[in-house]
């Protein structure tokens, strides 16, 4: 058996915030494209199932390497994001040692 270890493709952020588990947050163009080049690329590998987090943007992007791959998808609550980024969701990247001190830092 072979596991690719894929990441979803770039998302929509034009504020630059932590998305972390914030629904909204899906694939900008590029990361379609992303998503796209992927699923070429596994198409020829005989790729059978698709294990993805219930995030949207991870759910998008496995939705777009199934179609190219034909494989099937299942989603997994327990990927799922790490706890800091939750506890940072909706501030901008920028304002985290303002907001949390220290903890960017620490990270």
């Amino acid at each position: 058996m072979r596991v690719h270890l894929i990441r979803h493709g770039e998302v929509e952020n034009p504020e630059h915030i932590v998305y972390a588990d914030l629904p909204g947050f899906v694939l900008s163009a590029k990361g379609r494209e992303q998503a796209l080049a992927t699923g070429s690329h596994l198409a020829k590998t005989g790729l059978s199932t698709i294990v993805t987090s219930p995030l949207e943007r991870a759910v998008e992007t496995a939705r777009v390497i199934s179609a190219a791959t034909g494989s099937g998808i299942e989603v997994d609550d327990r990927l799922v994001e790490w706890g800091l980024a939750s506890r940072w969701s909706g501030v901008g990247w920028e304002r985290l040692p303002e907001v949390f001190p220290g903890e960017l830092e620490a990270y």
